[in-house]
């Protein structure tokens, strides 16, 4: 079972004691996702993506910007699956997705998310 801990910026999920997964909130608001090959295709990514934007909305953030590598083909799909869209543009070899976070449930640092 995947676990999901937040602290100021950063969400990780664990398997156990294994981390198989993180997201980062920048300052600026990007937020950069990063799964075990493992665990791709589970959702772990999608929540992870979830726990962070409901941290951003805890900060204030109206949006975030979610940054993958451009050859990522999931990002679309997963915002999709989470019932979000975003305004997305190239730059160079990263996808930079705009995504309203202004309707999701903001949620308190340091909260463990139920898997």
């Amino acid at each position: 079972m995947v676990t999901y801990d937040l602290s100021r910026d950063v969400v990780t999920a664990r398997e156990g004691e294994d981390v198989v997964g993180s997201a980062t909130l920048d300052p600026d608001g990007t937020v950069t996702v990063v799964v075990s090959a493992d665990h791709r295709g589970r959702g772990v990514g999608s929540e992870l993506f979830l726990a962070t934007a409901r941290l951003a909305r805890s900060l204030g953030r109206q949006d975030v910007v979610l940054a993958a590598p451009a050859e990522d083909r999931g990002t679309m799909a997963m915002l999709a699956s989470l019932g979000l869209r975003g305004l997305a543009r190239l730059d160079g070899d990263v996808l930079r997705v705009r995504v309203s976070v202004s309707g999701v449930r903001p949620v308190d640092p340091g909260t463990q998310l139920p898997a």
